[in-house]
């Protein structure tokens, strides 16, 4: 297995999706009742093969990741080859950038001596899929990436 097997709750939320994969395999429902009763280590494979297919294809559509804890924001854009990693860091401890009010008010007062602001960027490897997935594995959600362009924009306007 390539990536890791999905949750109940996400096989249920795409049990369409999985019903055709099934049938692309000339499975039907009454076959895979039969499976999961005479050939679990075959259902196993089914179920890790379909995850992989699953996280493939969404991690070859991802664009952007956020990672964000009470005090700092990691705001991630996604190309091809290369990603962007911007950084918003808060010493204020009553300030929680986890809230949607926190993220407004660091908004608010980027050039307050509390805020901090980073960039960089790497190269993605051969792997990209990979490389993105760990990024997941360590607390990164996937976004629209509604804050990365509202900070980028900041970083765009303090070049000129």
């Amino acid at each position: 297995m390539k990536f890791c097997r999905l949750t109940r709750e996400q096989f249920e939320a795409l049990h369409h999706e999985f019903a055709q994969f099934l049938a692309s395999q000339s499975i039907d429902q009454s076959q895979w009742e039969k499976m999961k009763d005479e050939q679990p280590s075959l259902v196993e494979e089914e179920l890790d093969l379909f995850s992989d297919l699953i996280w493939e294809k969404t991690l070859k559509k991802l664009r952007y990741l956020e990672n964000t804890s009470a005090s700092k924001v990691f705001l991630f854009s996604i190309e091809e080859n290369e990603m962007f990693l911007r950084i918003l860091s808060c010493s204020n401890p009553s300030i929680d950038l986890a809230t949607i009010k926190g993220w407004q008010w660091a908004m608010e007062h980027i050039g307050n001596t509390a805020i901090e602001l980073m960039a960089s960027k790497k190269k993605i490897g051969p792997d990209r899929e990979k490389e993105l997935f760990e990024l997941i594995q360590q607390g990164c959600v996937l976004s629209e990436g509604e804050r990365y362009r509202q900070l980028e924009s900041f970083f765009k306007t303090t070049k000129k």
